[in-house]
């Protein structure tokens, strides 16, 4: 149950604040939720600015909990706080959204590599905080669109806490996460006919709590390309889509324990039928 309030201190400013609490039967029987935020508008209404703050609780899904050959029943719930801030522009054709964030978390659940398994645990305590930006730009020219996306996130996320004495992770970025992320898009629409050029880069990734270099999987770049047309034809719609992934075959891992393929082509059908709904008596 929560109770949600909303209060307007200027026509362009609110603050609203969140409170409740949900039930669990393990460990807790009461979980209280709280959040507080505002928002901020300008008069032309182009800049928005956000913020807020929260407690975090998490408890473990059933897949967590039960997933066969590598579940763990044992998890504990997460719990923290949250603080963000966020900013965006809007203006004709272009946009720019930029937000930063910081959290601390206690019982953090990540699922590891162990060996050929991967297994959900608790890290007793984990420092996260980051930041992306996000621009997006449209040309309009007669019957073309040109529109370029582009966004870049940081992320920061550090073992504060261990169950373990002298635990190497303490310190060091969490494992499979990487520093950087990067992903960019060019799309070209006429018609019904969509082109769009990928390209995404994913940071350098660890893989060892001691962040060793020798098992740190290298930072990569993925290009993709793809084109597709959607139809309409009475009460259906079909769409026809061809797509090119990895286009200079990168050598790549996401998982050191893991072979990613190479070049791949991609072909897809998609039928979709409205029918209208059935008529009184039929």
């Amino acid at each position: 149950n929560t109770i949600f309030a909303k209060y307007s201190v200027k026509p362009l400013f609110e603050i609203y604040t969140i409170v409740g609490g949900q039930t669990s039967t393990s460990p807790y029987s009461l979980i209280p939720i709280a959040s507080a935020g505002y928002k901020f508008t300008n008069k032309k209404k182009y800049i928005t600015l956000k913020g807020s703050t929260s407690n975090h609780f998490l408890y473990p899904s059933f897949d967590d909990l039960f997933w066969d050959a590598g579940g763990n029943n044992n998890l504990n719930p997460e719990e923290g706080w949250n603080v963000e801030q966020s900013l965006k522009f809007q203006k004709n054709n272009f946009s720019i959204y930029s937000e930063v964030y910081y959290s601390i978390i206690n019982n953090w659940i990540q699922w590891s590599s162990n060996g050929a398994i991967w297994t959900p645990k608790n890290i007793k305590g984990v420092m996260s905080y980051g930041g992306e930006l996000n621009l997006n730009y449209t040309i309009a020219l007669k019957t073309v669109d040109f529109k370029i996306k582009t966004g870049v996130a940081f992320t920061r996320t550090t073992v504060t806490k261990s169950l373990i004495e002298n635990d190497p992770a303490i310190g060091n970025q969490a494992t499979y996460i990487p520093l950087i992320n990067k992903n960019s898009s060019f799309i070209i629409a006429w018609n019904n006919f969509v082109l769009r050029y990928q390209m995404l880069y994913r940071g350098k990734q660890y893989t060892s709590v001691d962040n060793k270099e020798r098992t740190a999987l290298s930072a990569y770049f993925m290009n993709n390309i793809s084109v597709w047309r959607k139809t309409k034809i009475k009460s259906y719609s079909f769409l026809v889509k061809g797509e090119v992934q990895n286009i200079f075959d990168t050598i790549y891992s996401v998982d050191r324990n893991y072979a990613m393929p190479g070049r791949a082509f991609y072909l897809t059908l998609l039928f979709n039928f409205n029918l209208p709904p059935p008529k009184k008596g039929d």
